[in-house]
Parts: structure tokens; sequence; C-alpha cells
């Protein structure tokens, strides 16, 4: 049974996830700086995986807004409801793929912005005998519910548990039906208390296990 493994954290409801090195290592959860250099933010145009931290590192006179794109591209320093941070900067956790723009409250008119791309965790298979090429994963973090997003090479049963750090199943879900293309499985997260867990999807008769 092939065993494609993920480890997945819980801290105060929110759930993240490392990959490990079973198949190709995306990346662990990171956090990006940015700083103003000047009136501009360095970098203005940063990536990111959701669940990395960004850190806006900003002097004392300077604070910055989450305001839509329509907001961005017409110079709006409006905030669309989303991020912002007290002056000298602050701390962002992403949560969702996407992209993110922003302004600095106090220095907007002066072109002072930038954009954060988010792109969600993707699971690379390397098992050329298996049906799914890449899993993406996301929301990470999330507070209850976690999609998994299959690429399918070919038509398969899989099946899907989170499991503690001691090898304790936690939460089974089996996908019957997943078919060629793109097929999303949705795992309800909630009843989680905070810990560490692994995320395993299994498949056929063979088992493989990743270095921890």
């Amino acid at each position: 049974m092939d065993l494609h493994t993920c480890k997945l954290a819980i801290s105060n409801r929110w759930i993240f996830l490392f990959l490990l090195l079973l198949f190709s290592m995306i990346g662990f959860a990171k956090i990006v700086v940015i700083r103003n250099v000047n009136l501009s933010m360095s970098p203005a145009n940063a990536n990111a995986y959701v669940g990395d931290t960004i850190k806006f590192d900003l002097e004392s006179s300077h604070s910055v807004v989450e305001v839509s794109k329509q907001s961005y591209i017409d110079n709006i320093i409006k905030s669309n409801g989303g991020f912002s941070t007290p002056a000298g900067g602050g701390i962002v956790v992403v949560s969702s793929p996407g992209t993110l723009y922003y302004f600095c409250k106090n220095h907007g008119s002066f072109n002072m912005k930038g954009v954060i791309n988010v792109r969600s965790i993707v699971l690379s298979n390397q098992q050329s005998n298996s049906s799914f090429s890449e899993v993406n994963i996301f929301p990470n973090p999330t507070k209850d519910v976690l999609y998994l997003d299959f690429t399918m090479k070919d038509c398969s049963d899989l099946s899907i548990k989170v499991k503690s750090m001691i090898g304790e199943d936690k939460l089974r879900t089996t996908k019957v039906g997943l078919c060629t293309g793109q097929e999303k499985v949705k795992i309800d997260a909630s009843s989680l208390p905070n810990g560490l867990y692994f995320l395993e999807i299994q498949e056929g008769e063979r088992r493989m296990y990743s270095n921890s």
C-alpha cells in the first residue's frame, strides 16, 4: 500500500501542514520579511506559501493595510477588511492561496504599496505507478476544514487518515471513485485538539513510509 505522509500541527485551533520527505519536499512554513526602504516596500512583490508568516519590519512612521485589487490599481487606500498592522509593522499569517494587496496607511499616496503572492502547498508524487501526480493541500493554516485537491492520472480509491504523533488514527475518510482530472476531498478537522498530526494518503497494496 503506497503511503504518502504529511505532518499537521494544530495550535490554538489552527492546523499547520508540514511536508515530509516521502516525495519532493516543497517546504516548511517560514517567515517572509517585508521591510521599507525609504518610501518603498522591499520586496514590493513577495512570494509565500499558505501557512507562512509575513513579518512587516517597518520604521515607526509606517503601517500597512490590506486593500482590494481594484483599490490597489486605483491607488485608493481603503481597507477591504483584511489584515492591518500598527505603526512599525506586525505579523500576518496567510491562510489561503491568492494575491494580497496592501498600502502604507500614511504614505500610500507616495505609491508605497506591495503585493504578496500566496501559493498552496503542493505534494508532488514521484511514484510513476501511482494514480495521482500531485496533491494541493489547503487552507494552511485552517481552523476546521482541510481540502486535498488531487491531480489524478487514473481512477483510484484512496484512503486518507489523520494520525497522532504516536501513530493513533484520529480521523479517517475514504474517497472512492476519484478519476482522471482534478478531484477534491474535504476533511473535517474541527474535532482535533491542539497538537501535532500526520496526514496519510494510502493507495493500492503496497506501503511506503517517509522519514520523520
